[in-house]
């Protein structure tokens, strides 16, 4: 039997909005995850995290590297989470596996289908008071992964997104539109987009509205076995994504 020191252990820690959730990876399995309401979370994520070490025996000194989302998600409660683990890896000489959400996204969709030439994929997410995060991405080369290099990310007031996706449909040919993320409460600003683009759109079947903590380790375990390609990076400090502050 393996000692606790000879396996990978991954904690990876997750906002999706209203919870935020901490996850046990153990040589590639995620053997325990736990919940906090947002509202708790800059209380008890330290503790919660340690009862979680603790129900496996495990402490602190046994974790091999964490592993981060960094958004989007509400900026004050993300901003505490950030800074915890930050605070974890710098004070255990870790390093920290940062997933990008709206890259891992993009990936996800094109895992759950297989997409043409020409197929645009678009994630909006709610950003409040008006505004959407999204990521825009047009399938090329029948391609079954993303260019990453080649992803569009910006924040912008839902007023403004119809234009500027029109601006975006313009630089390469649209067949369709495929929809996934949180903002999809709004039918008429999504028809208000296929309208100017003069295309038909879809919603991700089934619902991508945000990634799972399932989702994300497959994620960061698929990640750990690429050289490119992968919506992970690999850090001493990450910061959180928050793409307001480039506007």
């Amino acid at each position: 039997m393996l000692h606790k020191q000879e396996k990978i252990i991954i904690p990876l820690f997750y906002n999706d909005y209203t919870t935020t959730h901490i996850g046990l990876s153990v040589d590639g399995v995620l053997v325990a995850k736990k919940s906090i309401l947002n509202k708790h979370a800059s209380i008890q994520l330290i503790t919660v995290f340690d009862e979680l070490l603790s129900a496996h025996c495990m402490t602190i000194d046994d974790v091999s590297s964490f592993a981060l989302y960094c958004g989007p998600a509400p900026f004050t409660t993300l901003r505490s989470i950030i800074a915890t683990v930050n605070a974890l890896a710098y004070a255990t000489g870790k390093s920290i596996y940062a997933i990008n959400g709206m890259y891992a996204c993009i990936w996800l969709i094109m895992q759950r289908k297989k997409f043409k030439n020409g197929d645009a994929l678009c994630v909006v997410h709610e950003a409040f008071c008006g505004d959407v995060y999204y990521a825009w991405y047009v399938v090329c080369d029948n391609e079954t992964v993303p260019n990453f290099d080649t992803i569009t990310i910006n924040c912008l007031p839902r007023a403004q997104c119809v234009e500027q996706f029109r601006e975006l449909s313009q630089h390469s040919f649209i067949s369709t539109i495929y929809f996934a993320g949180n903002a999809f409460d709004d039918v008429l600003f999504f028809d208000n987009i296929s309208h100017a683009i003069g295309v038909a759109y879809w919603q991700i079947q089934p619902v991508l509205s945000m990634p799972t903590m399932d989702d994300l380790h497959m994620i960061l375990i698929l990640s750990l076995q690429l050289t490119s390609c992968s919506p992970v990076s690999r850090e001493q400090l990450v910061e959180p994504l928050y793409i307001k502050k480039a506007l």
